[in-house]
């Protein structure tokens, strides 16, 4: 599963969305390094992840995550960085790649 299959939005009404078309402007990041390896984001729209581009990194666990848990993009996002997370980050979202695991 490549990196643009593999993102999850999460919203009112959880979706599969293209992760260029909505990962972009102001945002939030934290990487994740269990399950799986990659960056869990939001715009406060909709969340996603990214998983590293790395073998055996199936990011079916944190799309789950996402799709099973209820509430707004900033709260399913808040949830989960508890639950997978690390720092939080802030920033301008199409500044990184899940292959750096930092804003570029």
């Amino acid at each position: 599963m490549s990196p643009h299959d593999a993102l999850a939005a999460a919203s009112k009404e959880p979706a599969l969305t293209d992760i260029l078309t909505e990962r972009r402007g102001p945002g939030r990041w934290t990487n994740v390094h269990k399950p799986v390896t990659g960056v869990l984001w939001t715009n406060e729209s909709v969340v996603g992840f990214e998983p590293a581009p790395t073998p055996d990194n199936d990011p079916q666990a944190v799309l789950d995550a996402i799709a099973a848990t209820s509430g707004t993009a900033t709260k399913v996002f808040d949830i989960l960085a508890a639950q997978f997370g690390m720092t939080i980050a802030e920033g301008e979202l199409d500044r990184w790649t899940a292959r750096q695991k930092r804003r570029g």
